[in-house]
């Protein structure tokens, strides 16, 4: 969870970041063109949050070799199966407070 949570903040935390992955994503994905923000006070947030990363998870790998970010995680299979178990295991956790 603090790789998506340190990929995000970067994304989101410069303006020229920001809009040079929305390019990014409008070019490849037309669906989503952004990640959500990760709020640690919303615990619904962490759902969406992984889910977007995860669906967006080619994009993010060119976006951060395009900026030449030393994180390597989203090349390496075992993060990748990891970030969906994790992505599934809080969709699930948060199915009963959606329903509500």
């Amino acid at each position: 969870m603090q790789v998506v949570i340190k990929l995000v903040n970067f994304v989101k935390s410069r303006d020229l970041n920001c809009q040079l992955f929305k390019d990014l994503c409008s070019t490849e994905n037309p669906e989503h063109s952004t990640l959500l923000l990760y709020t640690a006070k919303r615990w619904l947030s962490h759902d969406r949050t992984l889910k977007r990363v995860f669906i967006l998870r080619d994009e993010v790998k060119d976006f951060l070799h395009n900026r030449k970010m030393k994180m390597q995680f989203f090349s390496d299979k075992l993060f990748i199966a990891r970030l969906a178990l994790l992505t599934d295991v809080f969709e699930k956790l948060n199915e009963p407070s959606i329903s509500v």
